[in-house]
């Protein structure tokens, strides 16, 4: 009904239209509100946890600024003989801050090595060109020299990857075959599990799809298989708001008969503000970086600010 047909009638007429019009579209409405409600609702149930995991690595891309805490706990056979024979062991802490810009990429990056009481260093700079990284090491003095540095070649697409704060090789674990994949809800959290159902065609994935190496090398001439694992079992929790919060990765990786390692890595992702990078500094010593060469040594004053360890 228009202003002008409004105009045109009576006040008691009005009302009486007014009313059987409201009375005649009040049902299709709720009609209607119920079929886009059971509309949304069956889309939330199709979707499987793979899904899921999907919508929340891609929600964390929005994010200009964040910090990551990633715990690797590890036990290994001593195949290169550098520890008397006896299995390897140890725990890596890892602490990232990272700064996306308009046009490039920045992280700063400490990896704590408990076991030997050492810590390495690393910045990184990335463009949808290139991305340069430079590595340093304790000097004397107490002060950082940048020793390494190390440049890759880099797409958009390539691009968008580096710069995310968490992507995945491959489509591996929306792979009913390879994985069993859950959904269960921890208070407001969302969990999302992924465990191995055969290590053999998850090697055969990583080996013909993404290109992995199956095999390892040693010093000594023999060779050990890679990447068939006996357990993976991948953990994921999604906050309330649909961010991929953290994720726990318990693995077992066969590599002969009788000898096998074991990894634990635990990795949390802090949203914005929880990082203070200075793309200032990482520019002045990338530009340090010789022009050309995918890698080489650089003795360079190296620094990066304060990294937070969240």
């Amino acid at each position: 009904m228009n202003k002008k047909t409004w105009l045109a009638v009576g006040m008691g007429l009005l009302l009486c239209m007014t009313g059987c019009s409201n009375a005649e579209t009040s049902e299709p409405k709720k009609e209607m509100a119920k079929t886009e409600e059971k509309v949304v609702e069956e889309k939330e149930k199709e979707k499987t946890p793979y899904d899921v995991l999907q919508d929340a690595i891609k929600k964390d891309q929005e994010w200009e600024s964040w910090s990551t805490h990633t715990t690797n706990n590890y036990q290994r056979p001593d195949f290169e003989q550098t520890n008397g024979g006896n299995p390897v062991e140890g725990k890596n802490i890892t602490y990232t801050n990272n700064l996306k810009t308009k046009d490039a990429f920045y992280q700063i990056m400490e990896e704590v090595y408990e076991k030997y009481n050492y810590s390495s260093y690393q910045i990184q700079k990335a463009t949808d060109e290139e991305s340069l990284e430079v590595m340093a090491h304790q000097g004397d003095g107490n002060g950082l020299v940048g020793d390494m540095f190390i440049r890759n070649k880099l797409s958009n697409e390539k691009y968008e990857v580096e710069s995310a704060p968490y992507s995945l090789d491959g489509d591996y674990f929306g792979e009913p075959e390879l994985f069993d994949a859950s959904q269960s809800q921890d208070g407001d959290n969302t969990i999302i599990k992924f465990t191995l159902k055969d290590g053999k065609k998850f090697q055969d994935y990583l080996v013909t799809k993404l290109r992995y190496d199956p095999k390892q090398k040693l010093p000594d001439g023999s060779e050990i298989d890679c990447y068939l694992y006996s357990k993976y079992e991948m953990v994921y929790t999604i906050d309330k708001d649909g961010y991929l919060q953290s994720y726990q990765l318990d693995m077992t990786d066969k590599q002969t008969e009788d000898s096998e390692s074991n990894y634990t890595i635990i990795s949390t992702f802090y949203k914005e503000n929880a990082t203070e990078v200075n793309s200032k500094i990482i520019d002045e010593v990338v530009a340090q970086v010789p022009e050309t060469g995918l890698h080489g040594q650089i003795d360079v004053p190296f620094e990066y600010g304060e990294i937070i360890k969240p």
